[in-house]
């Protein structure tokens, strides 16, 4: 994936340490959302998160990227986009190719971003989908200084937010999709469909790219759904459309 110098077949991957998310409101969403749900242990994992992310390493916003501005988190001295990407061009300046129809959609061999059925609502809210050949393509996609996490970087976010079991329902709350107002989930991404090109699960699932390849043409991706708490993996179809958050470098 991205920072790969040979694509999914070599599986090479640049020697990042392990980085994750201070946004507004982060600890009094993550106090205040988890108590009622998981008892006096979440207060004090919530304290415990606060702490770590006063003595962070300057994870302050808003990131202004291709014209958006980003809001970042940061937990356990890991620095993250507090939002989904929006980006329609590489780190380089070279467009990535969007608009496309469905039957273009469905015979790419190359990068390409897509938005939930073409709507600007869309893109404010979830930001855009990208394929994986997007997400590897030695261009990057992230800002310089930023990647797409590897696999290996994720679960140690899911690890700070208290293990899979649980992370799920923290990721789906304000810190993990940036401000809502009062405190409403904001509705999973979805996907874009490699062999349609149709678009599916809006609100009921949301999924992001890592950059560490499952097999040829699969890479990892962690999913979240909403009708449970998990933080799940799954290997996705690199002609796929989901979305992508950044990590800043270390």
């Amino acid at each position: 994936m991205e920072g790969m110098k040979n694509g999914f077949q070599k599986f090479r991957f640049p020697a990042h340490a392990r980085g994750f998310w201070a946004m507004w409101g982060v600890v009094f969403a993550l106090g205040g959302y988890l108590p009622g749900v998981y008892g006096s242990a979440a207060v004090a994992w919530a304290d415990s998160i606060g702490s770590q992310m006063e003595a962070g390493s300057g994870c302050t916003g808003p990131l202004t990227y291709q014209g958006y501005d980003y809001k970042l988190v940061e937990i356990a001295g890991q620095c993250w986009f507090a939002e989904n990407l929006r980006a329609v061009r590489y780190r380089n300046d070279d467009p990535i190719p969007g608009n496309l129809s469905a039957n273009r959609w469905t015979a790419l061999t190359s990068g390409a971003q897509a938005v939930y059925d073409e709507k600007e609502s869309n893109l404010l809210q979830y930001g855009r989908l990208y394929n994986g050949y997007a997400v590897d393509d030695p261009r990057g996609l992230c800002p310089a200084g930023w990647h797409v996490p590897e696999k290996e970087e994720w679960n140690e976010l899911i690890a700070a937010l208290g293990g899979r079991e649980v992370a799920g329902k923290v990721m789906k709350a304000d810190p993990w999709y940036g401000p809502s107002s009062g405190g409403v989930v904001i509705p999973l991404n979805g996907m874009r469909v490699n062999r349609t090109g149709d678009y599916k699960d809006q609100g009921g699932w949301g999924y992001w790219w890592t950059a560490s390849a499952y097999r040829l043409d699969h890479a990892w991706a962690i999913t979240l759904f909403e009708g449970d708490d998990i933080a799940s993996w799954d290997h996705i179809d690199i002609t796929c459309g989901i979305a992508v958050r950044c990590l800043r470098d270390q």
